[in-house]
């Protein structure tokens, strides 16, 4: 299952789940269960907004929709921070005239 937020051609937010099988049809999980909110943050802090997204994806009755319909959302919207990882493969640090590190440098990004 892959999670994403999404905003449809009317404005309407919501969460929706790529699941095995058709990738070109999405879950539109909100939808499907008005009790999960419209942001993954608030789904991934909560195991009973997990349990229930599980639970609307076995959903018989589940609300889908075409993924070419929709604007991808930012996966967090709001994080606290980024944790940036510098030169983390041979060919970005190639691309930049540099050495490969040892090893790969980490930097904190305020958001």
């Amino acid at each position: 299952m892959r999670l994403f937020g999404f905003k449809g051609p009317n404005g309407y937010e919501s969460v929706g789940a790529v699941t095995k099988g058709n990738q070109d049809i999405f879950i539109d999980l909100c939808a499907t269960d008005m009790l999960i909110p419209n942001s993954i943050q608030e789904i991934i802090q909560s195991p009973a907004h997990m349990d229930r997204v599980h639970d609307a994806i076995a959903n018989p009755k589940v609300i889908t929709g075409k993924l070419n319909t929709i604007t991808f959302k930012a996966p967090i919207e709001r994080p606290g921070k980024i944790v940036c990882m510098g030169l983390n493969y041979a060919d970005h640090a190639k691309e930049g005239g540099n050495a490969r590190p040892e090893y790969p440098s980490f930097f904190y990004a305020r958001s």
